[in-house]
């Protein structure tokens, strides 16, 4: 099993700086308050049985040669005190060689331009105790070294271990965001293992585990976080405990073996389950080879201990990768052998679950098989899949039960279970019998003798498609071809395809039979046949599936015979704009087909703008030539445009090719355009669509629009220059107005680009200020009347208010309104005297009628003032007619 070498240090003695007796020690205290001031100066000093005592600050590194004994330590509980760095040395900040029994202990060691912290070349007996490690480079190199123990480490890049054995390291943080950073990198190294590993690789091609050639290595207790891959092996051996990667993140490559284990410790104990049993023999073997084996055995290994348990026994194999990254199951068994009773007794073990890590309890028995299950039938369902079904034993010790079955010339567990019941095989063939053998076991593992049942699938109505794919004439002919992309289709739909390896086989199983199928065969590099390269074209089978189907595929050779060609060349020449008639070097010309989807051949003028494409079929092409930073024709850049040109090529032909030059004249006239909303009120942040929006350049009207139903407007086409932009709301109120409502707004703009604006229509609430009441007066037929004089009696107090031409009068000397009680009157000079109280309506006022003595009034007055004109006129032509004027 793997040692946990944890336990053999004392971490409370070293934080207390003990030591063994006759030590020196030197102390390092960069401040000057010690002997020494770097550490160097004190490792130089040093004799055997040494120990450096560091104080807290920041130290150039130091280096370790042909030293023993030695232990450099930080003087505190926390490694980021004591600091050594590399500073811009290319050597490591901590460099031991050729030096045993060395330690370092609670510091934090920082590596230089591109180089290790931590560097070990041909060391034994190197303790690293609770360091920070970080470098540019790897964070630590162990080289040809011997017994190396890590604990309680950080290291900010990989560790890399080379021609070194038994390295071993227990709650370690390795963490890299190196795209390729290699986690734990070792190589031709042996007996390393790594306990309460932490990794956090986060480079998109970074690896957890990179080994080549090395033996024995040992992952276990692993946490953290990794993002591409965790293993590539290059030959050796490596494991993990307690930890299944998906086969995606491994690259285990031939000669390697990569398993996956898990630890369970057996417990022996008597029949009661009371009395555990020492001195048991056991035997463990993986898939027939014998892992740990006592003296009963032939081998050397302890029998238990006196807890009745086997704490040196190695985990269970759960998956081996051998040389490839897809795991085959490994059969883990064990038998147990007690002869310190009465009776030998010898207890088998079959096929452990090594996917668990529960303990293995094992009650020595006494040998009665428990009884059978009861009552088993099996049923068929399809093509594919039985259903068995069984009562439990009658036997209280029966533990569970397994189903066998002999599809394969042996006996295979199929199914192991606590209870009885009804389980569905499934993945069967139709049309096929099977047999299956069902026991039940006990809790010491013993089975019962087995019922045996059969049954035949139903017919089969899928079908399997398999064969070979090889290369048919040309350069490969007869070989597999490797990499094919074999497909299966019906009608139009593709079912199922796959990629053939390098033996060239295919495999497609479960092909519901049918009529119309289609299988394609597509080589890497496929080229159309009838083409103009030459190459292996792809090939298609029509065929109609009713059994299990065997084709044998050759894959066709296309070979080209070109046609007739000719060398197509011209010159390319810049024309107008700043280049007008220069040479256009560095153009590329391309020869396209007419429909401009393939481009036949390419290439770049020389300094003389020439151009020269040779082997050019006869035939019609389209030529582009296309200028570095080329510009689209009516875009918004100034720049040389593409040129293409219809070619019908039956001869050697040179071109002559001007480059135009497009010129882009920027536009004076830009879009206001915007956003209407509402501010408070009770449409607050509501849109304000059918307002009306009107621009304005100076006091000239330029543009009145609404805005639609999203609240938004534009105007285009508008000359650069200032603008006054006004929104007025639907249904607008004046501000200082005697009713609530939303207020018209405006803003300026400066146009010289395209504008968007947001505009917000403000609130106007009339409740909020001083009111006087206001009474409106109108006559019989409802219009309002002016000059009427209104007031109002509140107790001993008049108010005055007369009405404007609205027929409203405000008394303004009153606030507010008027209280209960208020007696109103209103009068005007041919009207009726009209009076009200509040809280009734306000009555109009009726002009007055004229009585009959009125009427005799007015006639005698007309005829007084028709009598005096009578007399005046008279008199005047007395006079003669003519008037005296006063000077």
């Amino acid at each position: 099993m793997i040692p946990v070498l944890l336990g053999t240090y004392g971490m409370d003695d070293v934080r207390s700086g003990s030591r063994a007796s006759g030590d020196t020690i030197l102390y390092v205290d960069g401040s000057g308050g010690s002997t020494y001031t770097n550490i160097q100066d004190a490792v130089d000093d040093a004799g055997p049985h040494t120990t450096i005592i560091v104080n807290s600050g920041n130290y150039d590194r130091f280096s370790i040669s042909g030293k023993g004994d030695l232990t450099i330590r930080g003087n505190s509980s926390s490694p980021d005190d004591v600091i050594v760095a590399a500073g811009l040395s290319s050597s490591p900040a901590a460099g031991l060689s050729s030096s045993s029994n060395i330690t370092l202990s609670f510091m934090q060691i920082v590596g230089g331009l591109g180089t290790v912290s931590v560097n070990l070349n041909r060391c034994n007996n190197i303790t690293l105790l609770n360091l920070k490690l970080s470098s540019l480079g790897s964070s630590m190199n162990i080289w040809d070294s011997e017994d190396v123990s890590m604990f309680f480490l950080s290291a900010y890049n990989p560790i890399g271990i080379y021609g070194s054995r038994r390295v071993a390291g227990g709650f370690v943080l390795i963490s890299s965001d190196k795209e390729q950073a290699k986690g734990l990198s070792i190589s031709s190294s042996s007996d390393v293992s790594m306990d309460f590993l932490t990794i956090n690789m986060t480079g998109s091609e970074s690896v957890v585990l990179y080994g080549t050639n090395s033996d024995n290595v040992t992952l276990l207790r692993l946490s953290g976080y990794y993002e591409n891959l965790f293993a590539e092996l290059h030959g050796g051996s490596a494991r993990v405990l307690g930890f299944d990667p998906p086969s995606s993140d491994l690259a285990i490559y031939s000669g390697s073996l990569f398993t996956v284990e898990n630890e369970r410790i057996v417990l022996v104990r008597d029949e009661t389950n009371t009395t555990v049993i020492e001195g048991v023999d056991l035997k463990l073997s993986s898939d027939g080879e014998v892992r740990y084996s006592t003296e009963h055995f032939g081998g050397s290994d302890p029998v238990s201990d006196q807890t009745g348990r086997f704490l040196e026994m190695p985990p269970l194999i759960a998956k081996a990768y051998r040389g490839a990254n897809t795991s085959s199951p490994v059969r883990n068994d064990i038998t147990l052998w007690y002869g310190g009773g009465d009776v030998e007794r010898e207890l088998f073990l079959k096929g452990i679950d090594a996917n668990v890590t529960q303990y293995i309890y094992v009650l020595l028995p006494d040998f009665e098989a428990p009884d059978p299950p009861q009552n088993a039938t099996i049923d068929v369902l399809s093509e594919d899949s039985v259903r068995i079904s069984f009562d439990g034993s009658n036997s209280s010790d029966a533990a569970g039960y397994r189903i066998y079955g002999n599809d394969t010339g042996d006996w295979r567990l199929l199914l192991n279970t606590t209870s009885a019941g009804s389980y569905t095989m499934e993945g069967l063939v139709g049309g096929t019998e099977y047999w299956f053998r069902l026991v039940s076991f006990d809790d010491s593992g013993i089975e019962s003798e087995g019922i045996i049942l059969n049954a035949t699938t139903l017919p089969p109505t899928k079908g399997t498609i398999q064969g070979h794919v090889s290369y048919d004439g040309g350069p490969q002919d007869g070989v597999n071809a490797s990499s094919c992309n074999i497909s299966i289709h019906n009608g139009s739909s593709l079912l199922t395809y796959m990629i053939v390896g390098e033996d060239g086989n295919f495999l497609f199983r479960n092909i519901s039979f049918g009529d119309g199928y289609l299988i394609r065969a597509v080589p890497t590099d496929a080229v159309m046949e009838g083409g103009n390269v030459s190459g292996y074209t792809e090939w298609n089978l029509t065929f109609n599936l009713t059994g299990d189907m065997n084709i044998d595929i050759a894959v066709p050779f296309y070979n080209y015979t070109p046609e007739p060609s000719g060398t197509l060349s011209g010159r390319v020449v810049y024309y107008n704009g700043p280049l007008d008639g220069e040479n256009a070097a560095n153009i590329t010309v391309t020869l396209f087909d007419p429909g401009l989807t393939h481009p036949f051949d390419s290439t770049v003028t020389d300094e003389d703008g020439r151009f020269v494409l040779d082997n050019v079929s006869f035939g019609d092409y389209i030529i582009v030539a296309r200028p570095v930073g080329d510009v689209r024709y009516g875009g918004n850049e100034s720049g040389y445009t593409i040129w293409r040109g219809i070619v019908n090529f039956t001869e050697d032909r040179d071109m002559f090719i001007s480059l135009r030059y497009y010129e882009y004249i920027p536009p004076d006239t830009a879009r206001i355009s915007g956003n209407l909303t509402f501010s408070g009120g009770p449409l607050d942040g509501e849109a304000a669509p059918g307002s009306t929006v009107e621009i304005y350049k100076g006091s000239e009207l330029v543009s009145a629009l609404q805005s639609d139903a999203a609240a938004t407007f534009a105007s285009d086409n508008l000359p650069y220059g200032s603008y006054i932009v006004v929104a007025i709301p639907p249904d607008e109120v004046v501000d200082g107005g005697n009713r609530s409502g939303y207020t018209r707004t405006e803003t300026h703009v400066n146009l010289t680009e395209d504008t968007s604006i947001d505009m917000v229509f403000g609130y106007y609430d009339h409740s909020t200020r001083i009111s006087h009441p206001e009474i409106v007066i109108v006559d019989e037929e409802g219009n309002p009347l002016e000059d009427v004089v209104v007031k109002a009696a509140i107790g001993g107090d008049v108010y005055k208010a007369v009405t404007d031409e609205n027929g409203r009068a405000v008394f303004t000397e009153f606030t507010g309104e008027f209280p209960d009680g208020t007696h109103f009157s209103a009068e005007k000079n041919g009207y009726g005297t009209a009076e009200w109280d509040k809280g009734e309506d306000v009555p109009p006022l009726k002009k007055e009628e004229k009585t009959g003595n009125d009427i005799f009034l007015y006639v005698l007055l007309a005829a007084v003032i028709i009598l005096l004109m009578l007399v005046l006129l008279f008199a005047f032509r007395k006079k003669g007619g003519k008037m005296v004027e006063e000077e």
